[in-house]
């Protein structure tokens, strides 16, 4: 990998990049396929998983790498030795504060540890216990790396009728909803989900959804697991239904091979992730992204009807 690596600062110069970073991928990759024929009716059913464990082995003794930049959260993923490329970094959150005792309980020392705080607020956890929520809290939030990749697929038929289906999915991902950050803003500037209109108020305490405040003095909305979601999901890559007419009947247009269909693909998707979709890949095709949803255009669903001819 191409990486920034640093030099003595008497060069004169900023780092440069040089060909220094490596990374590695290493997994199991299994395949399971079966067909056979029961008189009229044939199959053909098929398998398969794969597991990648990827890790970033050298940056060329440079430091951690920051990206998937969103306006408003800031550097999201760092790429460090030891982990996937672009891992998700921020704070990891412990509710809300509903009401006033739940701040003045959460002190070190007697000194308030979100002292901006109020009621309907974020609670940041103060990871490395100095009584402070800042840079040093940060840690591993997950990542777009999938545990597992697995697909199902099978064709059947039966006499002149054919019928296939295909199944692809991932498990173990994590996604960063920018698209959310907008959406659930704190500040109410922006359209809104309609999650938030059970945002607290001191009228409704027991909720999950942070207060809406324009000067947001708690900065609620800083990149934290609140915006790391699942990105799980199974999709019905594609459906087909054909018929291919008779031989008898063909043979007196003096045509071999007549078939007629109708396919769909992408036809559903079965997902907790709120995205618009939970396949986006790299945004700007840079890897630093990988994961990070800013609004990528979903993937169609598409039908189609056809008619196959062979003379």
């Amino acid at each position: 990998m191409i990486v920034r690596v640093p030099i003595p600062v008497f060069a004169g110069v900023g780092p440069p990049y040089v060909n220094a970073g490596s990374m590695s991928n290493k997994g199991i990759e299994l395949a399971l396929n079966y067909r056979s024929q029961i008189k009229d009716f044939t199959y053909d059913i098929g398998f398969n998983v794969s597991k990648i464990t990827n890790q970033v082995v050298n940056l060329g003794g440079g430091e951690p790498i920051a990206g998937g930049d969103i306006n408003g959260l800031g550097q999201t993923t760092r790429t460090e030795v030891g982990r996937e490329i672009a891992v998700y970094y921020g704070l990891k959150t412990d509710g809300i504060f509903r009401t006033q005792a739940d701040l003045d309980a959460y002190t070190r020392e007697g000194v308030a540890i979100q002292p901006n705080a109020k009621p309907g607020d974020v609670k940041f956890v103060d990871l490395n216990n100095d009584g402070v929520i800042d840079n040093d809290d940060r840690t591993y939030l997950g990542s777009a790396t999938p545990n597992l990749s697995y697909g199902f697929n099978a064709s059947l038929g039966y006499k002149s009728f054919d019928f296939s289906f295909f199944f692809q999915g991932v498990t173990g991902v994590e996604l960063v909803n920018g698209l959310g950050h907008w959406q659930n803003n704190a500040n109410g500037m922006f359209n809104s989900v309609a999650s938030r209109m059970d945002r607290w108020t001191p009228d409704n305490i027991n909720t999950d959804q942070p207060r809406m405040t324009q000067l947001n003095p708690n900065n609620n909305d800083q990149f934290s697991d609140r915006f790391v979601s699942s990105g799980d999901y199974m999709r019905l890559r594609n459906l087909t239904l054909g018929y291919t007419l008779p031989k008898g009947v063909l043979q007196k247009l003096h045509i071999s091979n007549v078939r007629v269909y109708v396919a769909a693909d992408n036809l559903l998707t079965f997902t907790k992730y709120k995205g618009m979709d939970p396949e986006i890949g790299e945004f700007n095709n840079n890897p630093l992204n990988f994961g990070v949803d800013l609004g990528a255009y979903p993937q169609p669903r598409v039908g189609r009807i056809g008619l196959s001819v062979n003379f």
